[in-house]
């Protein structure tokens, strides 16, 4: 991973799946590039904006609970390691942070080192543990001697008038911020949050310049998970200030004239209609898939973190390996096997995890299996470049295509209704496009105190495809042109 430093590139949205049809709207670029403006007279298909749940995947959270499992070492520092990250470490935006490390490599993280030194919670006078430090910041993916080891290690001889470690105290080596340290972030967090108040969460009155959606970009990229209730806070507020540029001093929606026709500015964050628009993409390829087929496979594709530089980089990553993965991997039919060039028709649906990295979930119309589960698993890791130890999971899962449900049964007989559950994030999103931005920013600052933490996680995942601009159904041709 390039180590949190913001991706320069802007990533390849347009046509990334040969066989799909791009959903979203189109989108007319005014109010200094922050209004999304749907043109009414688009195709029932193309003018639909992308359209799936997040945080709902029961088989995905076992694996975000094996990514942010525990890692034993019994050597050096890392022995007797305490608990891992405790994601209580304020955040803070060091994406344009002008430190005395800028050029060097892996400069953000450095940054992010010391901020994590000096903001924790359980900072003593003398520090905070080697290995704790390590553990806030790279979680298991750290162990003693690997480059993230020697990372911190490095820092610390290099700048000691930043951070510097003290001497052995117990079990643990313990690394203490230095004033200058102190100082420094202080004044990032006074620059980036203007009231010094410890955590960088955009105020509704920031004076920053940027865009509600070029802010949310700028977190995503820097990080390649959202772990803690005020990162989430952040990104609630800033779908609340998009919500503010859309309307008028009145609170009705503002009206453009981009073709000398006034129409109104709508998107599907902020519009009901277009939040319902969203869900008819999903439901109208749902429909052709059940009338063409009885039964289908149910594929879940997951990415590992070490694969992907950002959570913004997600959505691209994902995108593509699955294109890869169906054009050079997919060689077969079910009458002969192989012939090269086949994929079953598809309902394709991408999701956020917890940490907001995407996933993606994809229905095979027609087909029992699409092949053996490791075979699957083999080629997906293989084209994600994944490290051996940490494969991509892929799970696999056989669907019956009913009008009553698409039902799959888990290890302990239990029926889940998979078009349903696909719709959850519909709902997530229909839920914030009903809300006004004082109901949104209400909403943030209660996920912050600890309240209403369950709907203020679940409507946060929505910046994702904010920030992205992603659509979250996509299908095969023959499902969109039957």
């Amino acid at each position: 991973m390039p180590e949190f430093k913001p991706v320069a590139d802007e990533l390849l949205f347009a046509e990334v799946f040969a066989e799909e049809v791009d959903d979203r709207p189109f989108y007319a670029d005014v109010f200094a590039e922050e209004v999304d403006l749907q043109i009414p007279e688009a195709d029932a298909f193309e003018a639909l904006v992308d359209d799936r749940p997040f945080y709902a995947d029961a088989f995905a959270e076992a694996v975000d609970d094996q990514l942010s499992s525990v890692n034993e070492h019994d050597v050096d520092e890392s022995s007797s390691r305490p608990s891992k990250r405790t994601g209580r470490v304020p955040y803070l935006d060091l994406s344009d942070a002008e430190v005395p490390w800028k050029g060097d490599q892996r400069a953000m993280k450095k940054t992010l080192l010391l901020k994590t030194a000096v903001l924790h919670p359980d900072r003593a006078a003398k520090g905070i543990p080697f290995s704790v430090l390590l553990d806030e910041v790279f979680g298991d993916e750290w162990e003693t001697g690997d480059r993230n080891y020697h990372l911190l290690h490095d820092f610390i001889a290099q700048y000691p008038e930043y951070l510097e470690k003290s001497k052995l105290s117990g079990d643990f080596v313990w690394v203490r911020p230095a004033e200058k340290g102190v100082t420094l972030i202080r004044s990032i967090d006074e620059l980036g949050n203007g009231d010094g108040g410890g955590v960088a969460t955009t105020s509704r009155d920031s004076a920053s310049s940027a865009l509600p959606r070029e802010r949310v970009e700028r977190v995503l990229r820097s990080t390649r998970r959202i772990q803690t209730d005020p990162q989430r806070a952040l990104l609630l507020r800033q779908l609340a200030e998009h919500g503010e540029t859309m309307i008028d001093e009145k609170g009705e929606p503002k009206t453009i004239e981009p073709h000398g026709k006034p129409v109104e500015a709508v998107c599907r964050f902020t519009d009901s209609g277009e939040a319902n628009r969203t869900r008819a993409v999903y439901e109208c390829a749902a429909d052709v898939l059940e009338e063409f087929y009885d039964y289908a496979t149910w594929v879940t594709y997951t990415t590992p973190r070490e694969c992907i530089s950002s959570v913004y980089d997600s959505v691209r990553v994902i995108r593509e390996t699955l294109t890869r993965l169906h054009r050079d991997r997919f060689t077969y039919d079910a009458q002969s096997r192989p012939r090269p060039g086949y994929t079953p028709d598809y309902v394709c649906v991408l999701e956020p995890h917890r940490d907001l990295v995407a996933h993606l979930h994809v229905v095979y119309g027609g087909e029992q299996q699409v092949m053996k589960p490791a075979d699957l698993q083999a080629d997906w890791h293989e084209l994600l470049n994944a490290p051996a130890g940490k494969p991509a999971q892929v799970a696999v899962r056989s669907l019956s295509l009913e009008p009553s449900g698409w039902w799959v049964t888990d290890s302990e007989d239990h029926e889940t209704d998979i078009r349903d559950y696909h719709r959850s994030e519909l709902r997530n999103l229909a839920r914030l496009a009903s809300m006004t931005p004082q109901e949104i920013y209400g909403l943030a600052d209660d996920l912050e105190n600890g309240t209403r933490v369950s709907e203020g996680r679940d409507l946060a995942g929505l910046a994702l495809p904010f920030a992205t601009d992603t659509r979250f159904t996509s299908a095969s041709k023959t499902l969109t042109q039957g």
